[in-house]
This record gives C-alpha cells, structure tokens and sequence, in this order.
C-alpha cells in the first residue's frame, strides 16, 4: 500500500463505519415499531423496504471488509476513477438525482398519494 493511500483508506473506513451505524439505528427505529405491530411480515410494502434495508447495511458491511483485504488499493482506485467520471457528467447526474427522487416519491406514496396512510 502507498503512502498516499493510506489517509484514503482511513476516511473511507471512518465514512463506511459511520454509514453503517446510522443506518443499523435508523433501520432499528423504523422496522421495531413495525415488527412490534405485526405488520412487517405482513405487508408486502414493508418486507421489501426491510429486505432493501438490510441488503444496504450488509453492502456497507462489505464494503468494509474489503477495505482490509489485499483489494484495498483496486478498491480505492475504483472509487477514484467512478468520481472522476461521474464528476464530469454534472447536468446529467442532476437530471438523474431529480428523476430518482421523483421515482422514490411515486413508490412509496404512490402517484396520488393513497399508498400514505399511518402505522396503527
């Protein structure tokens, strides 16, 4: 490993750690309410926004193993050359980011909004 990796791989790690404890948290606040209700394995909505959660923090999870594994440096120039590209890309990841977003509302609300309705 290099010398100018080495500050690299200390902030993704601390970045990856972070992510992942956040994300345990909020996927513990969000589905216990829901599991204590009975609703989670129940509702289709609910399992797959659960399975989507912990498919997240176990990718998290994996992308911190490999951080100490002998493909660090594969790992952390694939990540170099993924933003160099995207960074070049500005008004379409905008347009994508604006799309993703809408897409995100109209699958959890539904178009008109009657997928909202409280948890009992």
């Amino acid at each position: 490993m290099s010398q100018n990796s080495r500050p690299k791989l200390l902030y993704l790690r601390i970045l990856l750690v972070t992510t992942l404890l956040l994300n345990t948290i909020a996927a513990y606040q969000l589905f216990w309410p829901i599991y204590k209700s009975g609703i989670l394995f129940t509702s289709r909505r609910w399992m797959a926004v659960f399975l989507l959660g912990v498919s997240v923090i176990g990718l998290e999870f994996f992308l911190l193993c490999i951080t100490a594994t002998v493909w660090k440096d594969k790992f952390i120039h694939f990540l170099e050359t993924t933003l160099r590209t995207a960074g070049r890309m500005r008004w379409f990841n905008l347009v994508l980011f604006t799309a993703l977003m809408c897409l995100y509302a109209i699958a959890i609300f539904g178009p008109t909004g009657e997928n909202f309705q409280p948890i009992r």
